[in-house]
């Protein structure tokens, strides 16, 4: 009884000073609204939203797969697309709320050409702007992607994704075709 308390005070404090204790499960299927950048956003599993890529016959877990099921999604009236992450404060809000475990697509990428980042909602990174790359950023199988894509005439970019939240939920760019089950879906609805 006396260590349930304890465990109900504790909780109590933490949450008044902002701190969120660590769950056993990511946070699926539940958009939150995070109001730095006027957006809801959420954990989605490719499983669940398959139904909206039935027109899409190549793998369903590739990036620009993923990002057309994004922007088929809705919240109150408001299409997704998969998460735009320009500064500090939205990292930290998506890692406390949703605590991935797998890697997890958002809504950037390298276009291999220009040697440009660009987000899903059409603006580009500027030198000096918030990343989070992980250490070992470059997770591509090949020395030049970039080069070997465009001798084959195929898509030239690199999609970018969180790796798992052990792993220091982190940016890591992966050659176009590579694919993961989860994505991180905003609805920029700019209000509550």
């Amino acid at each position: 009884m006396r260590a349930c308390k304890l465990a109900m005070l504790v909780g109590v404090c933490l949450g008044l000073w902002g701190i969120t204790p660590s769950r056993a499960e990511p946070l699926y299927d539940k958009p939150v609204y995070n109001p730095g950048t006027k957006s809801y956003f959420e954990l989605k599993k490719i499983e669940s939203i398959r139904s909206l890529s039935d027109t899409l016959t190549v793998n369903m877990t590739m990036w620009p797969n993923v990002s057309k099921m994004a922007e088929k999604l809705e919240f109150e009236g408001v299409h997704g697309r998969l998460a735009v992450v320009k500064n500090l404060e939205t990292h930290e809000f998506l890692e406390r709320t949703f605590q991935p475990k797998t890697n997890v697509w958002i809504g950037l990428r390298f276009w291999c050409a220009s040697r440009r980042l660009q987000y899903t909602d059409g603006t580009y990174w500027q030198p000096g702007d918030f990343h989070a790359w992980a250490p070992q950023w470059d997770q591509s199988a090949v020395e030049d992607p970039c080069w070997e894509w465009h001798m084959k005439g195929l898509p030239q970019f690199m999609p970018v994704a969180y790796n798992p939240l052990s792993e220091g939920f982190r940016w890591i760019a992966k050659e176009w075709h590579k694919g993961y089950e989860d994505l991180l879906v905003e609805y920029p609805t700019g209000h509550p």
